[in-house]
């Protein structure tokens, strides 16, 4: 469990949203799965948010600590209901696909806590939730609300415009 917004925004409104994350502290994670071995790269300048890449981490490095794990592929983040995932959140923009009309829809992500080994309950970190209000709100200022998704004016152009499906 967590607290998401679900929004239908492109890449270029998306770096806005990476940018108040690294305003706001965040370090930003990107992992290239695409490449053998994947890896994993972090870094405090919008630089790392490039096209070819539509899902981030917002790793706030005061809620928490950030680990990678090592398969026999590659890197990855231990993201999951854990420490690392308590400290960061989900992200990515809206991938429009010309040859099917389609816009893919993304979100802002938080979880609520996690257990640790002992079973006791961990919540996440108010300095995060300060973060991701500060985005979410962000997000409804570049996608307003429409017909109860938020959708940017550029991906709203190509749905009533063009006849792309929000996916």
């Amino acid at each position: 469990m967590g607290r998401q917004i679900n929004y239908y925004i492109e890449y270029e409104s998306f770096l806005e949203i990476a940018q108040a994350a690294l305003d706001c502290g965040c370090i930003i994670i990107k992992q290239d799965l695409k490449s053998r071995p994947s890896k994993v790269f972090q870094s405090r300048d919008i630089s790392i948010v490039t096209k070819d890449c539509w899902h981030y981490y917002f790793y706030l490095p005061e809620a928490g600590s950030v680990r990678t794990k090592t398969y026999n592929y590659g890197e990855r983040i231990d993201y999951g209901y854990n420490e690392c995932g308590n400290a960061m959140i989900e992200a990515g923009f809206s991938i429009v696909r010309e040859e099917k009309k389609e816009i893919r829809g993304e979100r802002l992500f938080i979880m609520a806590g996690y257990y640790d080994d002992s079973g006791s309950w961990i919540p996440r970190p108010d300095c995060l939730n300060k973060v991701y209000n500060k985005l979410v709100r962000l997000v409804k200022k570049l996608a307003p609300n429409k017909d109860k998704e938020y959708v940017s004016d550029y991906c709203l152009k190509l749905h009533e415009e063009q006849g792309y499906k929000y996916m």
